[in-house]
């Protein structure tokens, strides 16, 4: 405790001595970061005094303390002597730098003593104690200091291009779609699949995590398929025998053909977990992360992922995508999830950013937004067009899907929306 006050009084007191300090710490702290009363309720007046402009000397919050009836919670003594102890300002970001630290390891001690408290309670169940958790974890990560130069940030980037040391796309082999997205689904942003049902997103899916497979370990949840179901439409896909035929009784000479499969050098990880908690999900990740280096994860589909039931729907959907968007971001995986369109649209025409279902926040997090659907009615032909891309371009290709398969086959030629 008495480390924690030292720090902040040294901020504070570097606050009183230079207004401009503010503008080094100002976007990290609030009045409840602080354990000394007094240093929480100048940093609240000084911050008041620095947004109208003003200096922020000991007279001038005190000035302002009693002109705002803030008088008997400040002492003007006090204020000088926290000026007196102020750190030197090269040393600011190390000293925010260390109280963020142990600020969030109070936070952390606060959570755990809740989440233990919750487990006595025969009324809450283990996943609403894991969101917790999680929750206070990501708010404890986002107010961690972070802070680089703009020209460290550029030579760390020109030298991974230079040396490649690090890949930062994971093709999926699948048409044109690899050229398109600039090499793959990049590591670090959240991709949406979008169709109506039974054009074929599940199996683009799997497809893409096959392939995707063969150079990086991939973790495929998915929640409306079992890892049985999921190992059947591998075996259709590389040309074994099909679905429905694994499904039933199969003669000696299929049986050699689906161990023919090939499955070595395959890093694809299935989840046996049928939770379609958030938590859950996010643990799975980390697990597979630290234990297989996982390069991209697929979820299928966004439909039965749930957060907080007592959300409204739309809210509980914007929750989801926003900590799946940072969980890519922080676990350096490309996320690739599985959504369906609204029912306004019809299978055979032309898909907008609007019909994603559930909420605005689908559109509005992801990086990649990829629509799925036919040509034609009743064609095997589909359009594969992305609709979102920050980084790259607008563009789309044509695919012939093969159901019986489940593959989409080599594209004709490449199309732009609206050709």
């Amino acid at each position: 405790m008495r480390e924690v006050t030292f720090y902040e009084k040294a901020l504070v007191g570097a606050i009183l001595n230079d207004a401009s300090t503010m503008e080094l710490v100002g976007d990290h702290l609030a009045n409840h970061d602080f354990i000394d009363p007094v240093c929480g309720i100048a940093f609240v007046i000084a911050f008041e005094l620095r947004a109208k402009g003003c200096n922020t000397s000991p007279n001038d919050v005190i000035r302002r303390a009693i002109e705002t009836d803030r008088d008997r919670e400040v002492d003007f003594v006090e204020l000088n002597r926290l000026a007196n102890e102020s750190c030197i300002r090269s040393s600011i970001a190390y000293y925010l730098d260390e109280l963020l630290k142990l600020d969030s390891r109070r936070s952390a001690q606060v959570a755990m003593a809740v989440a233990s408290e919750m487990l006595t309670r025969d009324d809450v169940e283990l996943d609403s104690v894991f969101a917790y958790i999680e929750s206070c974890r990501l708010k404890v990560k986002s107010s961690q200091l972070t802070r680089v130069s703009i020209q460290d940030a550029v030579r760390r980037v020109a030298e991974e291009a230079r040396q490649e040391r690090v890949a930062k796309a994971v093709p999926c082999n699948i048409g044109r779609l690899d050229n398109i997205l600039g090499g793959g689904f990049h590591v670090g942003e959240l991709s949406i699949v979008a169709a109506r049902p039974s054009v074929g997103k599940t199996s683009f899916a799997a497809q893409a995590a096959f392939n995707m497979a063969e150079k990086h370990p991939v973790l495929f949840v998915s929640l409306e398929m079992s890892s049985d179901d999921i190992a059947r439409r591998y075996i259709a896909h590389l040309g074994g025998p099909t679905f429905n035929q694994m499904r039933g009784h199969i003669s000696s000479d299929d049986f050699a053909s689906c161990i023919r499969v090939p499955v070595q050098g395959r890093s694809l990880f299935l989840s046996e977990s049928k939770s379609g908690s958030l938590s859950s999900i996010v643990a799975q990740v980390r697990s597979a992360k630290a234990s297989c280096g996982i390069k991209a994860v697929v979820i299928d589909y966004l439909g039965f992922v749930t957060h907080d039931r007592r959300m409204k729907r739309w809210e509980e959907v914007g929750v989801i995508t926003k900590e799946l968007k940072q969980l890519a971001n922080t676990e350096q995986v490309a996320m690739i999830i599985l959504s369906q369109l609204t029912r306004e649209i019809d299978s055979s025409k032309r898909p907008q950013l609007s019909h994603l279902r559930e909420s605005g926040s689908v559109e509005q997090d992801a990086d990649v937004v990829l629509f799925l659907y036919r040509e034609s009615e009743d064609g095997s032909d589909r359009i594969i067009e992305v609709a979102k891309n920050r980084n790259g371009e607008l563009l789309a290709t044509k695919m012939e899907f093969v159901g019986e398969r489940f593959r989409f086959v080599e594209p004709s030629n490449e199309w732009k929306p609206g050709a």
